[in-house]
């Protein structure tokens, strides 16, 4: 497979890792910015399902898939790339401390959780599969791809029987105990916890996670957590998940959160973010439809009353009436097309295809100025305003949801909100001209305005949202 035909939105750069699912490349994608691309080959039908779920999962502790291509039995994965190397080799060169260990493995289990809600299983968790970020928060990756080694492997994966969470929770709770005590699992794995020290809280939850039997293990991932979380509590103390220095976002809490209050932190930043969208909606809607306008001359277009609303066909010439005159046609103010002639007025070709809906002509003659609402005849979204109104909602809104991203890990700064301000009013625009378009309305700046604010706010005050609730 040639990567780079593959990926026309990427920029393909060196191989930087390979292993038994393929090769893994660095790359830079035109809206996400560093990417891994890794090639599989071989992979057939068995990942597509697996890979359209992963895509849509928006979980801090699971690597983004930003795109999946097929070509043939081969496949293309982009996933977000994470430089900060993976648990294997942290544990390898520094050790991993306990508290740390536990950490880790609830970081872990929560991405998990969030798949298996989704309906995928993992199937290959081990320390080189999770991965860190540069800021040190971790992601799980590699959902799906292949068989894990035996030593981490759940039983009845092995005997071939049914799959459930509780492979994923063998697996995760092997990765602990590796953690703990310095080594992989033996026959005697308790009696090694015992002699490396590892407390008997943390212990007796390790072993059964790694039960043989499936019935006799944790059932899911969240069943894990929370025995996990209350053995750590135990055995570190108070405030021990802050001391590990491995950040944890959405991790399962031992009870059920309360429902949010009035007033709590959170709610009022979402309050605003839903009143402003609802506005942007409302606001083009609201807009008046074309209507006359007072005429200072007795020029016509099309046999329409002067100042009255025209239905023009902007591949043919468009005629009119009182003497040589110009037509300018202009969006929101901004004039978009001018034309002269005598009795009829012919502007160049591509002008259908970049005028659509209602816009504002202009009618100058040596008589004076008037104005009137010209209707194209045009289909709107085949027309460089539509599709350009569409396509800027469509942008935003991916680049919006990549900024929320980041505030859920916890990358939030000035520039963070400033940005997604921006991304906000762009997508207010396009959206106020896209409803106009579709609508007939007449594009009027004060409302696009409004719509501008408005979207700046909503994803303003969704960002802090997010960012409230993942602290």
């Amino acid at each position: 497979m040639n990567v780079v035909q593959a990926l026309p939105q990427c920029q393909v750069g060196p191989a930087i890792g390979a292993g038994r699912t393929g090769v893994v490349y660095a790359g830079v994608h035109r809206s996400f910015g560093p990417v891994a691309i890794k090639q599989l080959p071989g992979i057939g039908d068995r990942f597509d399902r697996e890979a359209k779920i992963l895509a849509s999962l928006d979980h801090p502790h699971v690597a983004p898939v930003h795109d999946y291509v097929r070509a043939g039995r081969d496949g293309l994965l982009v996933t977000e790339r994470l430089d900060g190397g993976t648990v294997f080799e942290r544990f390898r060169r520094d050790g991993i401390k306990p508290d740390a260990a536990c950490a880790i493995t609830l970081a872990t289990l929560s991405g998990l959780q969030a798949a298996h809600r989704a309906g995928v299983l993992h199937l290959d968790v081990r320390p080189k599969n999770l991965l860190f970020t540069g800021q040190g928060v971790l992601k799980v990756v590699d959902f799906g791809l292949a068989q894990g080694p035996p030593a981490y492997t759940a039983p009845e994966r092995a005997a071939g029987g049914p799959l459930t969470p509780a492979a994923d929770v063998y697996s995760a709770g092997t990765v602990l105990y590796e953690l703990l005590s310095g080594t992989l699992p033996d026959r005697d794995a308790a009696a090694t916890l015992r002699q490396r020290g590892v407390p008997e809280p943390l212990a007796r939850v390790v072993m059964r996670a790694r039960a043989w039997d499936a019935s006799r293990r944790y059932p899911d991932t969240e069943a894990f957590a929370t025995d996990l979380t209350a053995a750590a509590d135990a055995t570190f103390g108070r405030g021990w998940q802050s001391r590990s220095g491995v950040p944890m976002h959405l991790a399962p809490e031992p009870a059920a959160e309360p429902e949010p209050e009035p007033g709590r932190p959170g709610l009022l930043p979402a309050l605003v973010a839903a009143i402003s969208l609802l506005a942007l909606v409302i606001l083009p809607f609201v807009a008046p439809a074309p209507g006359p306008r007072t005429a200072v001359t007795q020029m016509s277009v099309l046999g329409a009353a002067p100042g009255q609303p025209a239905n023009v066909d902007l591949s043919l010439p468009v005629p009119i009436t009182g003497g040589p005159a110009t037509i300018s046609l202009s969006v929101g103010g901004i004039p978009v097309a001018t034309a002269s002639g005598q009795s009829s007025v012919a502007f160049p070709a591509i002008t259908r295809w970049l005028v659509g809906g209602t816009v504002t002509g202009r009618l100058r003659s040596a008589g004076g100025v008037q104005e009137f609402p010209a209707v194209t005849q045009q289909f709107p979204l085949a027309s460089g305003i539509g599709l350009g109104s569409l396509l800027a909602c469509a942008l935003s809104g991916l680049f919006v949801r990549s900024r929320l991203r980041s505030v859920r890990s916890g990358q939030s700064h000035i520039g963070t909100y400033a940005g997604g301000a921006g991304l906000g009013a762009l997508f207010g625009i396009g959206a106020w001209l896209l409803i106009s378009v579709l609508t007939g309305n007449e594009p009027m700046p004060l409302y696009g305005i409004g719509c501008a604010v408005a979207g700046a706010i909503a994803v303003t005050a969704t960002m802090r949202a997010v960012a409230i609730r993942a602290a």
